[in-house]
């Protein structure tokens, strides 16, 4: 299923997101795909980048383009393995998002602890608020992911420190530039991950509105540890 996206770096993840429909619908060799057109209406993204990805997939060997005809998955192609492969290499043309999530677990525990000692009441209310609306969101979407960028980013303004919240704001922005989406996406569609990860958001916030700040350094390890776990099973390290 395609989901809409927002970077950078367009083509190289729109050439994973086909790669994962076909995957995904299980097209074999000589099935079309959608049009140009619909791709890049569903992905929110310009004709232009949806063409930049074919093409290189068509170098790749994993589609053929028939003149007047459409896009097709290549005759020849083994689609398991292609697909596979391509994942792998279009995660090792950028930064690793492991080593992202490794950087997170070094600086967003103390954020956190920083934050719970820091925050006021009415910073506590707006990282409440913005749990109750990423519950309310259930993981759906774009707005999910925007509010979870938004609750961190919120600890990190708790914080006190702006040069956290210059640090988590390149992070965000690394993360939004790089195949952390795909992943993040693996790891969500997961239904325990998405449940755990915010049963550690509510925590998280307890230990804050508590002014714990070691309970929130801890609860933060644990979050961004198993994050980073979950990266390194998509991606390697």
């Amino acid at each position: 299923m395609l989901s809409p996206i927002k970077t950078d770096r367009l083509y190289m993840i729109i050439m994973d997101q086909i790669t994962q429909m076909i995957d995904d619908e299980n097209l074999g060799p000589g099935d079309r795909l959608p049009s140009e057109r619909k791709i890049a209406a569903e992905l929110s993204v310009s004709r232009v980048s949806v063409r930049q990805a074919i093409s290189v997939l068509v170098e790749k060997g994993l589609l053929v383009v028939r003149r007047g005809g459409g896009t097709y998955v290549a005759d020849h192609a083994e689609k398991p393995e292609i697909v596979k492969d391509l994942s792998i290499q279009l995660a090792k043309e950028q930064i690793n998002p492991a080593q992202i999530a490794e950087v997170r677990y070094v600086i967003e525990p103390e954020i956190a602890r920083l934050c719970a000692i820091n925050a006021s009441d009415e910073m506590c209310r707006k990282i409440e608020n913005l749990l109750d609306r990423k519950r309310l969101a259930e993981g759906r979407g774009a707005a999910y992911d925007e509010m979870n960028e938004d609750f961190h980013m919120a600890i990190a303004e708790g914080s006190g420190n702006p040069v956290y919240v210059k640090l988590m704001g390149s992070i965000n922005e690394m993360m939004k530039n790089n195949m952390w989406k795909f992943g993040k996406q693996r790891s969500n569609s997961r239904l325990e991950v998405l449940n755990l990860h915010l049963d550690q958001h509510e925590a998280l916030y307890g230990a804050i509105a508590a002014h714990d700040g070691e309970l929130a350094k801890e609860i933060m390890q644990q979050h961004i540890g198993c994050i980073e776990s979950e990266m390194s099973k998509v991606f390697g390290k």
